[in-house]
């Protein structure tokens, strides 16, 4: 009586832990690509949210609040009279006419063109941004209604994902 085993049954064995070990890479595989997408969105909502914290809190006591429309490199914006007096406004523009679409503050001083701030950085893409003004009566507030669409830049494929923020400021200049 010999002892071992035959070759098909040593070919059984080695398929079955091929078949098992495609199996358990593939989860493998999809978990980190689900963890890239969900760290990848998780970055650009919290860029997204800190530009509108940064809006709220420079728009919240403004006066003379008026939207803007497409007008040059500047495709939607709000301008306004921030508390010390002086003229500012945040602007979706496209940065050089690149097709990069960047969310901006400007302000007056000394002029426009030479204190414009990008809020977002290059790791974000823009898609899609507007601001819209609703102007109150002597008893309700103005409002500015925000709408910023973004993606993580660099990330093609499963990885990536778009995230969209909407929100409503109601301001305190009634």
């Amino acid at each position: 009586m010999k002892k071992g085993y035959t070759l098909i049954e040593i070919m059984i064995v080695t398929s079955i832990f091929a078949v098992l070990a495609l199996l358990v890479s593939g989860v493998i595989l999809q978990s980190v690509r689900n963890t890239q997408k969900s760290e990848s969105l998780s970055n650009v909502r919290a860029e997204l949210d800190n530009v509108v914290l940064v809006m709220e809190r420079h728009l919240r006591n403004s006066d003379n609040m008026v939207g803007i429309g497409n007008t040059g490199d500047i495709l939607s914006g709000i301008q306004y009279t921030d508390t010390t007096g002086v003229e500012a406004r945040f602007v979706c523009m496209d940065d050089v006419g690149l097709g990069i679409v960047k969310v901006a503050s400007q302000s007056t001083e000394p002029n426009w063109n030479d204190t414009s701030f990008d809020l977002t950085s290059d790791k974000v893409n823009v898609l899609n941004c507007n601001f819209s003004v609703e102007v109150g009566t002597y008893d309700i507030p103005d409002k500015v209604e925000v709408t910023i669409e973004a993606e993580a830049a660099g990330i093609t494929g499963v990885e990536s994902g778009e995230v969209k923020i909407e929100t409503i400021l109601n301001l305190r200049n009634y």
